[in-house]
């Protein structure tokens, strides 16, 4: 049985991710409670607070730049135009909506429902998000992934936080923010989980090794299989 490419495989996982996420989205879309639009905010985007944009587009852009810089699989493949990357953006949709809709209105506004303050209330929010990542290490069973992503996604879970807080709680500039994110780290943010390379990589330029075939991680040469 001939295997399947890693790229083949993070399409599949992307797909099955996008049509799931889809379920929720679908199903109050067609309910009888009318406009879906309204809960989400975006009826009410020109009320949000510029700060509340400005600080959605910097969290959105920052944090994207450094998931792109970190990783190479998502750093020769954020660019890039073909079906893997549309399939990526629809999952990307679904993602910003479902996960904004769970980690920032509900937790949060549950917490202020329940009397805690804003610090408790992004906290919450955040460790709740990171904690739910750490599903990128366990694809591969590795620990190591498992905690780094728990933590670089609570940093995001924060930012993402003070943007709600930033938008009158308005969760329009929150789905912005994530959908920035994940649509241009993926699909090669699922292309790293799929082959375990995480490693912030840079070509080994040799005669003896073509277009970029081997790359330095930690003074190691390793040939990716991507």
């Amino acid at each position: 049985m001939r295997t399947k490419s890693p790229r083949t495989i993070a399409g599949i996982m992307l797909t099955s991710l996008a049509l799931l996420l889809s379920i929720p989205v679908v199903d109050y879309a067609v309910s009888p409670q009318g406009d879906w639009l309204h809960p989400l905010g975006f009826r009410a985007w020109a009320s949000v607070p510029r700060a509340g944009w400005a600080l959605a587009v910097t969290v959105g852009v920052v944090f994207a730049a450094f998931t792109i810089r970190g990783i190479h699989a998502v750093r020769s493949t954020w660019r890039e135009f073909s079906s893997l990357k549309l399939v990526s953006l629809w999952a990307a949709a679904g993602a910003a909506v479902v996960e904004e809709a769970l980690f920032r209105r509900l937790i949060m506004d549950g917490v202020a429902d329940a009397g805690g303050n804003l610090l408790l209330q992004v906290l919450a929010s955040a460790l709740g998000f990171g904690a739910a990542h750490a599903i990128w290490g366990l694809i591969k069973l590795d620990l190591r992934v498992a905690v780094s992503s728990v933590a670089a996604t609570t940093v995001m879970g924060v930012g993402l936080a003070l943007v709600y807080l930033a938008a009158d709680r308005n969760l329009a500039p929150c789905i912005v923010a994530h959908f920035i994110i994940t649509g241009a780290i993926e699909p090669g943010l699922m292309i790293a989980a799929v082959t375990g390379q995480w490693d912030r990589v840079r070509p080994l330029k040799t005669r003896a090794v073509r277009d970029g075939a081997a790359f330095y991680v930690d003074g190691c040469v390793k040939r990716p299989s991507f």
